[in-house]
Order: C-alpha cells, then structure tokens, then sequence
C-alpha cells in the first residue's frame, strides 16, 4: 500500500470523503471493494441479508444518515446480486410455526422481500406464485438463471432504493436542496444521487436497473454500467 499509494494512509488516518455509500449483501461471496478494483476510502458501506433498507432499521439507516449527512457521499447504491440466499428463501413457502431463534430472526428479517413477492407484477414472478400456489412442494430455487428468481432480485434492490427515496432523512436532506439554477449556484450544497445495480456473480458484471431517484428537478448523471435488458421491462422503470 505505501509503495504503490503514498501518502493514502495517511491522508486517510485524518479524514476520509467517499463518494459512494454501498448497501450490499452479506454473501461472503460479494465484496464491493474488489468488485471495483477501489482504494480505500471510496465506499462508506454497509451488508445485510438480501441487501435491504427499511426505516426501522437503526443500523442501516444510521449508516445512510452517518454517510450522506456527515461524510457527504454523493451516490447512494443498493447493489444485490443474482443468486442470493435471502432472495430465494422468500419465493418458499414461509415455515409453520414454532421455529428455533434463528429461525425466525430470518424469517422476520426477509419479510419485505416476501411482500415484494407477494405483491410483484413482473410476468416472471407472477407466473411462479401461481405454479406455486398449485405447487406448494416445489423445490426450492438454486439456479441462478431461473428468470423469476433474477425478477426478484432487480425487484428486492428497487423496493430499497424507493424506501431510501422516500425515507424521512431524504425527504429533509432533498427539501433542503435549492431547486432554482440561480440559487442552486449560489449554494455550496450538492445533491446526492440514490442508484440500483446488481451483480451478476457467474460473469463477474455490474447492470445499472436503471431506477437512479436524486433531489427534484435535478438531472441524475449517468451511471457507468449499461441497464439491463430485462430492467427495460420493470414496472415504472
């Protein structure tokens, strides 16, 4: 690290200014950081199970507090990923109660991705809820290709993004940002951008959802990664 970056650490030993703040999964097999071949210091990030936010979570949305608030990230990204666990576990059947502890901390945990099941009107999802409502011993999914599976994962990371757009913490930190040009040149404030990607693990790429939400009446920047084809078909993309 000192040899191929001087003087990074200690630079970093006394602030730090990432421009992206990460909300990923915990698979071991994900890794922001090496996905995007980054120094330290650019991502301010965060993992849980199926990469979810919801308001009532301290954890994730102190981070989003601490990271766009204080250290001023400019991109929020929720980046999920085909193939993940806590995805797949909300397209069965939820199990019959009694469950042990960790049990049910799961199943608590993955509700919201089962509501987005439930509810999804993608065709890929909608035509599996009724093979498995006739079907309720299916067995679970484990292929990474299977197209309802990849439908709830873009899903499972657009439910994020919107429940981070429409937080209380946004909705004040948007409110503060100055709409008209003039006054927007005025301010020394800068808006903060809230993406959708996901990794795709098998081929080792990165697809933009193309749901990115920033402050109203400002232009979102274009991302870097290209949208996916099947983002083009998601409901209000």
């Amino acid at each position: 690290m000192t040899q191929n970056h001087p003087g990074l650490l200690e630079t970093l030993a006394k602030e730090q200014q990432p421009p992206f703040m990460m909300l990923c999964c915990a698979d071991s097999r994900i890794s922001e950081q090496v996905i995007f071949n980054t120094q330290l210091g650019t991502m301010f990030t965060t993992r849980n199970i199926a990469n979810l936010f919801t308001e009532d979570d301290n954890a994730v949305s102190s981070v989003l507090a601490f990271s766009v608030g204080t250290v001023k990230v400019k991109h929020v990204v929720v980046m999920g990923h085909y193939g993940c666990a806590g995805v797949a576990g909300a397209m069965t059947p939820a199990p019959s109660p009694p469950l042990d502890t960790g049990a049910d901390t799961i199943q608590t945990w993955i509700s919201p991705v089962r509501e987005v099941f439930a509810t999804s009107k993608r065709s890929e999802i909608a035509a599996y809820r009724e093979k498995l409502a006739t079907h309720p011993d299916l067995s679970p999914i484990t292929d990474f290709q299977h197209p309802a599976f990849r439908a709830l994962v873009e899903e499972n990371v657009k439910a994020s993004v919107t429940r981070i757009a429409n937080s209380a913490f946004i909705h004040k930190t948007y409110s503060q940002f100055p709409i008209a040009t003039k006054a927007a040149a005025d301010s020394a404030a800068e808006p903060v951008y809230i993406h959708g990607w996901v990794y795709d693990m098998e081929g080792g790429r990165v697809y933009d959802l193309g749901v990115s939400v920033g402050p109203p009446g400002v232009a979102v920047p274009k991302s870097p990664f290209p949208t996916t084809p099947a983002a083009n078909d998601l409901d209000g993309a």
